[in-house]
């Protein structure tokens, strides 16, 4: 790329400052790829992270300018992030183990709650209010 633009004719300063273009592009990429990386169980997620590894691999290429091989990858990557992003969903909406439970417990615990205060009845709440 940077041969093509030299080869055309470009300045000195026109290439210098494609390179820092670029040079900026690939530290926000791969700024982008650690922070999905880290975000991710390397257990659970391992098709996910092969696909994201083989993008960034890619875009270190010279396959990058292969239209067929990076469309084929970026479509790889995008189906299995999605995968990954529906399973998530489903366990957002079904809520994670530890509050649905508390939220169950706490439901009895009023039931409960409830029964004994209308078992006891009003003599009860008078006889503690006494005290």
């Amino acid at each position: 790329m940077l041969r093509s633009k030299h080869s055309r004719g470009s300045s000195v300063e026109e290439l210098l400052k494609y390179v820092e273009e670029s040079d900026e592009g690939m530290r926000q990429a791969s700024l982008m790829y650690a922070r999905i990386r880290l975000r991710l169980n390397p257990k659970e997620n391992a098709a996910l992270l092969e696909k994201l590894d083989a993008v960034r691999d890619l875009l270190r290429s010279a396959k990058a300018f292969d239209k067929d091989y990076a469309g084929q990858a970026y479509k790889d990557l995008i189906n299995e992030a999605q995968q990954v992003l529906k399973v998530e969903w489903k366990r957002v909406k079904r809520g994670e183990w530890a509050f649905v439970a508390t939220k169950y417990i706490s439901l009895l615990l009023f039931l409960v709650s409830v029964a004994v205060a209308a078992y006891h009845g009003k003599p009860y709440i008078l006889s503690a209010m006494a005290l």
